[in-house]
């Protein structure tokens, strides 16, 4: 099989992945949310940022080094594998240890128990991470889909049985389990790689210095995503935790699907202009077009359709997280239209900029949300959303001075989408005042139906040429995986 159409199976199957995966995990997620309450999604929240950091410590970068070396030994294999073994079985010890202190930490009781359990998931992690490189390195990413998938559904199926019989917390416990240890053995089974008793410390020197520069970037963008909620557990406790959490997973779900949805039409388009810099430009401006196209009305949509959407889909006992929602839609619209701003940076061979950029970020996430935190989750996420402009506006600054990007001209892309977000936004507020008082579910069906109708309507009259580019970026990518045609870079 040739390189290119190795490449274009393995997209294929990554996108597969991709929405399978969320798939699975948004209907366990609702299931969940309607079967447990907002202390237990609190309680695991804080757990799983403990163990966030948990997996990028065991990792040390050397996945990336394994996939990216060029002359791959199989002791190179080794010694990665018994390091991270030995981080993992270290890690696990040390949380058995530090539960209790962890928890006095963030004042939750509940989360000693929940972490000494959970310490299994640290010494399963690192049996897991040398293998997935080998697949990785060797296109086989239909094994790491069907590895995925099936350990998704597993999980799914054993946190909402649990669920059902009453188990709180334990049952978002067990789902992290049981999907874990589910795609440890599908993993094994697929891959002929096996470790062998020796180390060699040449090897696991020629790993380190890649590792550390990917690890180093790994963890300083894993704190800025972890920030909001490891400042919220800490000065407010498991229940407020728990309904961020939830807002923000339902607000990522639209985020995800647009970044995963997007990049495989855009980013194509930067690969072939990258060394262009007039060129990026002009990519970068049929980008956020594209982008604006279908975020504004996405996070503006949802935000004025939550008051009816939250409780229909998650229960009455998460109306508190309806004002989280709303307030976590812009931060989530610049993630998503600051996705390829900053994947530039890498592009054009900046990537200290990125890191930069990101350690601004999080360092003022954690100031503003300090300022912010006693007014509770909404305010925190409208200072993520204030960090999150910050970013931006730097982002785009040194784009301005490294390839000469004409600001003004960049953001008049977005007038056309801009304005009919605002008619939609308009149809909506006053379809909602026309049927207050009628049954949610009614009038949430006619916002929707209205808003969609005015969005329409609105890019018909302003945006008819976006339509047509839409899709013929669409059929560009599916007639010509190689490329792209050279209309893709033209603004």
């Amino acid at each position: 099989m040739s390189r290119t159409a190795t490449a274009l199976r393995s997209a294929i199957w990554v996108m597969v992945e991709s929405w399978l995966v969320r798939l699975v995990s948004l209907v366990a997620f609702l299931a969940l949310a309607r079967l447990l309450t907002p202390a237990d999604f609190g309680v695991m929240a804080l757990a799983g940022i403990y163990l966030t950091f948990c997996t990028f410590i065991i990792d040390q970068g050397f996945g990336t080094a394994l996939v990216q070396r060029a002359n791959l030994e199989h002791e190179h294999l080794d010694a990665a594998f018994w390091v991270q073994l030995a981080i993992g079985l270290a890690i696990a010890g040390i949380t058995v240890g530090a539960a209790a202190w962890v928890a006095a930490f963030f004042a939750e009781p509940r989360l000693t128990e929940v972490l000494q359990v959970l310490a299994l998931f640290p010494a399963i992690t690192a049996l897991t991470l040398v293998q997935q490189a080998q697949l990785k390195r060797q296109f086989e990413f239909r094994t790491l889909a069907v590895r995925h998938i099936v350990s998704a559904v597993a999980g799914a199926v054993i946190g909402i049985a649990l669920a059902v019989l009453g188990y709180g917390v334990w049952s978002l416990v067990a789902q992290m389990l049981g999907g874990a240890v589910v795609g440890l053995i599908v993993l094994w089974r697929a891959s002929s790689w096996r470790p062998r008793f020796a180390f060699s410390l040449r090897h696991f020197r020629d790993l380190v210095g890649f590792g550390t520069s990917v690890f180093v970037h790994e963890l300083v963008w894993t704190l800025a995503y972890q920030i909001d909620r490891l400042l919220l557990g800490r000065f407010a406790g498991a229940g407020p935790v728990g309904v961020y959490t939830v807002a923000q997973r339902l607000v990522s779900i639209i985020g995800e699907v647009l970044v995963v949805g997007l990049q495989g039409i855009v980013v194509p388009v930067f690969a072939r202009v990258q060394h262009d810099r007039e060129a990026l430009s002009r990519g970068l401006f049929r980008a956020y077009r594209l982008i604006a196209f279908v975020a504004f009305p996405a996070f503006a949509g949802l935000a004025l359709v939550a008051p009816e959407l939250v409780p229909i889909i998650l229960g009455a006992k998460w109306l508190e997280a309806t004002p989280v929602v709303q307030a976590s839609a812009l931060p989530t619209l610049l993630y998503a239209l600051g996705f390829f701003l900053s994947n530039v940076l890498t592009a054009i061979g900046r990537p200290g900029l990125r890191l930069l950029l990101t350690t601004i970020q999080t360092i003022a996430s954690a100031v503003f949300i300090l300022a912010v935190i006693p007014s509770g989750p909404a305010a925190v996420a409208l200072a993520m959303g204030a960090a999150a402009l910050l970013a931006y506006i730097i982002n785009v600054i040194m784009l301005q001075r490294l390839i000469g990007l004409d600001l003004l001209a960049y953001h008049r892309q977005a007038w056309p989408a801009a304005a009919a977000t605002a008619l939609m936004a308009g149809a909506i507020w006053a379809l909602g005042q026309v049927l207050e008082g009628y049954p949610i579910l009614l009038v949430l069906i006619a916002k929707i139906a209205a808003g969609g109708l005015a969005y329409l309507l609105g890019t018909i009259l302003l945006a008819r040429g976006q339509w047509r580019e839409i899709l013929e970026l669409a059929r560009s990518l599916r007639g010509q995986p190689g490329g792209l045609p050279q209309a893709t870079a033209e603004g």
